[in-house]
């Protein structure tokens, strides 16, 4: 557990904060509401990296929790690169013109998705916290 609190983590945790508040800056400059909407991530996992690293570990499986946010974080990127990316690419060879809504549907539905999936994985796998809980290590 030190080396999951430790310096690298805190300094992670601060850049996704900077890289995220850049990304907000950008976004309002250019008027682009997907850059906005998209700081949010780097925002929330700032801060809940450093809300982690403050509190003490109550639960014994706290890298189940962490495990399930890595595997949602890759099936997010996986389905954006499909959907706004790749199927782009097939819209544009069959000549269709795709609703104007289709970009944010395609970049913010998977991190919809991901979010209901995260909290009834969360609440399946990872046991609730109780006072005086114990943390095990894990090697």
């Amino acid at each position: 557990q030190p080396a999951f609190r430790g310096r690298v983590y805190v300094a992670v945790a601060v850049l996704n904060l900077v890289a995220s508040f850049a990304t907000f800056a950008i976004g309002l400059q250019t008027s682009d509401a997907l850059l906005m909407g998209f700081s949010t991530v780097g925002l929330f996992n700032g801060t809940q990296m450093l809300i982690r690293r403050a509190r003490p570990l109550t639960i014994t499986r706290w890298w189940m929790r962490e495990h399930i946010a890595a595997m949602l974080g890759c099936g997010v990127a996986t389905h954006i690169a499909f959907l706004a990316i790749g199927m782009n690419r097939v819209i544009d060879m069959l000549g269709i013109k795709p609703p104007s809504w289709y970009g944010l549907i395609a970049w913010f539905g998977p991190l919809m998705v991901a979010a209901v999936c995260g909290f009834w994985l969360s609440r399946k796998y990872v046991p609730k916290a109780t006072a005086g809980a114990a943390v095990t290590s894990r090697a």
